[in-house]
């Protein structure tokens, strides 16, 4: 009789669901895995050409801090990726000391100055027009007509006045260069040796790298004495940035959201944000609105 084959313990836990991903982390008896299944084709699209850029990405700099999703299922209705899991705690969950926050603001900024040599991977890149992406962005989203009930039909005609009067007024730069446009401080891990490492590929794009600063601008307001080394680290690393633009970015981001409102409210996370936006909502159209707390 042959010995019994040991038994393969594998556990899924849930990390995020949504109506076009579900994520888990997948734990076996010795090693750890992350598992997206991808449910909509505009997700299965996204996370396609995020898989194509990041073999560019590696193939030019091993060292570059992301890591590549191998497919292992794909069926009409969705697609199973899965990844290598990174061992390190999100920005989001660390404790920083000045210390280790300058040292991660440093990280930071370096892979913010990798991105913006990772121009040339791309033939999309020659061909982007910025200004017309972002007015087309813009100009797609539509929001719910029970938000303006709930925010205050005034404050919501005014944020939109402010957006549709920045696009006439901002003066939008020829140069554009990778944009992760998802940097907030959970897909920011930060390693044992401070070192970071940046997840969640799947909104990548090639536009203003003022972009990828407007996501930051939620952790930096909830954390002033963070954002104060950052914004400091960002200046010293790539000069004065127009603020104006900066803050147009993130309404934008903040738009984005509201127009995914009715299906949002539902994660009691997201509750908590929408609370939050809503006061900046009422106050971003305003002169004097600071972006920093």
């Amino acid at each position: 009789m042959s010995p019994r084959e040991p038994k393969l313990s594998l556990e899924l836990v849930p990390i995020k669901k949504s109506s076009s991903v579900n994520v888990y982390l997948a734990e076996s008896d010795s090693e750890k895995f992350i598992v997206k299944e991808i449910l909509t084709a505009e997700a299965r699209e996204r996370m396609d050409r995020s898989q194509k850029l990041l073999a560019k990405i590696m193939r030019a700099n091993p060292n570059f801090p992301c890591v590549r999703a191998k497919k292992i299922i794909a069926l009409e209705s969705r697609e199973v990726y899965i990844e290598k899991f990174i061992d390190g705690i999100s920005l989001s969950q660390k404790i920083l000391c000045e210390n280790d926050a300058e040292i991660i603001c440093s990280n930071l900024v370096h892979y913010l100055r990798l991105l913006r040599t990772l121009n040339g991977l791309d033939e999309e890149c020659a061909n982007v027009n910025w200004k017309n992406f972002i007015e087309g962005y813009v100009h797609a989203k539509t929001l719910p007509t029970s938000l303006f009930k709930i925010c205050g039909a005034a404050s919501l005609d005014k944020f939109l006045t402010y957006i549709q009067n920045s696009l006439s007024e901002i003066h939008f730069g020829e140069t554009v260069s990778l944009v992760h446009n998802d940097l907030n401080a959970g897909n920011i891990l930060i390693q044992k040796d401070l070192k970071i490492f940046v997840i969640d590929y799947e909104w990548w794009l090639f536009g203003d790298p003022l972009k990828d600063l407007s996501k930051m601008i939620w952790y930096c307001r909830q954390f002033p004495d963070f954002g104060r080394i950052f914004r400091t680290a960002y200046l010293n690393a790539f000069g004065e940035f127009d603020e104006d633009t900066l803050k147009f970015y993130f309404a934008v981001d903040i738009l984005n959201h509201l127009s995914q409102y009715e299906t949002l409210i539902h994660s009691a996370a997201w509750k908590v944000y929408f609370e939050q936006e809503f006061e900046i909502v009422r106050n971003i159209w305003r002169k004097g609105f600071c972006l920093r707390k």
